[in-house]
């Protein structure tokens, strides 16, 4: 009986002080666009974030950029969180329709790598109704707005006004 006590209380103890389990959330903001990267790796995507810098406030700020689009991460370097993810493209900056269509192209691939990896558990069907859903009306209507199981996705179009695109992402509360 005393061996069998000695595993139990070794195995609660494990479990009790062990780190628990994080949420797709629970990184540094710094990681992003590593993560991003990796997905967008393993998609067999030529398209790579590259970190500008990292800023630190009360929050820290890390701003990744890829050709057409930025990425910005805001949140805790520790313990690691991640509040906010704003991507933006400037559909405006090009005169060709196919240099739009690109923007929007490789602002949506990041926005498929994002969901991935903070919203791993949406099912592949509603990922795809998503992706095509949001930029189009987006895009339309001036904004709109999905949820996935773990964040919040908004997107809009400014025509009149700068030309960005942007999509933020956020935990859902």
């Amino acid at each position: 009986m005393g061996n069998r006590r000695k595993i139990l209380t070794t195995a609660l103890m494990a479990v009790l002080t062990g780190p628990a389990v994080a949420g797709p959330f629970d990184r540094s903001p710094r990681a992003v666009g590593i993560a991003v990267n990796g997905r967008l790796r393993l998609a067999g995507l030529d398209l790579r974030y590259e970190l500008e810098w990292c800023e630190r406030r009360e929050l820290i700020e890390c701003r990744f950029s890829s050709a057409r689009t930025s990425l910005v991460a805001t949140g805790r370097a520790e313990p690691p969180r991640t509040e906010e993810i704003m991507m933006a493209s400037d559909l405006l900056a090009t005169d060709a329709a196919s240099d739009v269509h690109d923007h929007v192209a490789e602002a949506m691939a990041a926005l498929g790598a994002t969901m991935e990896i903070f919203d791993a558990k949406l099912q592949p069907d509603r990922r795809s109704r998503l992706l095509s859903d949001l930029p189009g009306t987006a895009l339309r209507d001036g904004q709109s707005e999905g949820d996935g199981i773990t964040a919040h996705y908004a997107l809009a179009f400014d025509q009149g006004a700068d030309g960005l695109f942007t999509i933020t992402i956020v935990p859902k509360r």
